[in-house]
C-alpha cells in the first residue's frame, strides 16, 4: 500500500484530474462530466473537493456544493470516484470522513447524497461505516443515464442523510466506539454484485429493480427508516427501524 494523503483540491491541475476520474471511472461522455469551471466554483464559494493522492498520484476525489435541506443549510455532496486500481485501500470512507469533519468546521451539520440502492458496497460504506440513514427512496431520479454503470434501468436512489452532530456518527467522526444502530424492524434484501447480474441478464436486473422499489417506497412510506446494511457472500440485507437513531 503506498503512502496515502487526503487533503483539499489546491491547484487547477488538481481539479483538471478530478474532471479525468470522472471520465476513467463512470465511463462518461465529455458533455456528461462536472467540469472544471464548476468544481473551481463549488470549491471557492461554500462547497468543497477533496483529493486522495497515493505516492503522489490522484487516485481519488470527492466534490461536494453548498445547498438547503429541510430550509437549512447543508452540503449536498454530489461525487465519489476511486480509480478501479486503488480500490480495496478505503479511499472512499477516508474521503467521506474528511468531508464530514470538514463540513461540521464549516458551519454545516447534514451531508446529504444519492445512491443506487442496489450497490452494496455502496450501501456498507453509506449506512455501515458512516451512519448514515434514510427515509426517501427517488424513483428514476436522473431519467435515463447513458454511462457504463448506469445505462439500461431506471435511476432509482435513496436519498442518504449523514447527520454529523448525532452521537452514532461524531463517534465516526472521532474514530471512537460507534454506538450500535437501532434494532431493524424490517429487512429488505438486495443481490451481491449488480453490476455483475446485469451484464449477464438484463432481465434479472430490471426485476431486482422493480421488486427492492416496490419494498422500499411500501416501507418508507409507513415511517420507516433505514438504519443499518449487513452483506455477506450471499445477500446483502437493509435494516429499516421506526426511528432514525
Amino acid at each position: 500500500m503506498g503512502a496515502v494523503t487526503i487533503r483539499p483540491a489546491s491547484t487547477h491541475g488538481d481539479l483538471h484530474a478530478c474532471v479525468a476520474l470522472q471520465l476513467a471511472v463512470w465511463g462518461l461522455d465529455q458533455q456528461d462530466v462536472v467540469p472544471f469551471h464548476q468544481l473551481h466554483t463549488a470549491h471557492e464559494w461554500g462547497g468543497q473537493v477533496l483529493v486522495a493522492e497515493v505516492d503522489g498520484e490522484i487516485a481519488g476525489f470527492c466534490y461536494a456544493f453548498a445547498g438547503k435541506q429541510y430550509g437549512k443549510p447543508a452540503l449536498l455532496s454530489h461525487m465519489l470516484a476511486v480509480r478501479p486500481e486503488h480500490r480495496g485501500m478505503g479511499l472512499g470512507a477516508q474521503l467521506k470522513l474528511a468531508q464530514g469533519r470538514w463540513a461540521l468546521a464549516n458551519g454545516y451539520d447534514l451531508i446529504t447524497w444519492t445512491y443506487d440502492p442496489l450497490e452494496a458496497v455502496n450501501a456498507t460504506l453509506n449506512i455501515n461505516r458512516l451512519g448514515g440513514v434514510v427515509h426517501r427512496y427517488l424513483v428514476n431520479h436522473y431519467g435515463e443515464m447513458d454511462d457504463d454503470l448506469n445505462k439500461g434501468l431506471p435511476s432509482d436512489r435513496l436519498l442518504l442523510e449523514w447527520h454529523l452532530s448525532t452521537p452514532r456518527v461524531q463517534a465516526i467522526l472521532q474514530g471512537k466506539e460507534t454506538p450500535p444502530a437501532p434494532d431493524a424492524a424490517h429487512l429488505c434484501r438486495v443481490p451481491v454484485g449488480f453490476q455483475r447480474i446485469k451484464g449477464a441478464d438484463p432481465s434479472e436486473a430490471m426485476r431486482w429493480r422493480l421488486l427492492v422499489r416496490d419494498e422500499l417506497t411500501r416501507a418508507l412510506a409507513q415511517g420507516y427508516w433505514i438504519t443499518a446494511f449487513t452483506l455477506n457472500e450471499e445477500a446483502g440485507w437493509y435494516g429499516l427501524s421506526p426511528e432514525p437513531a
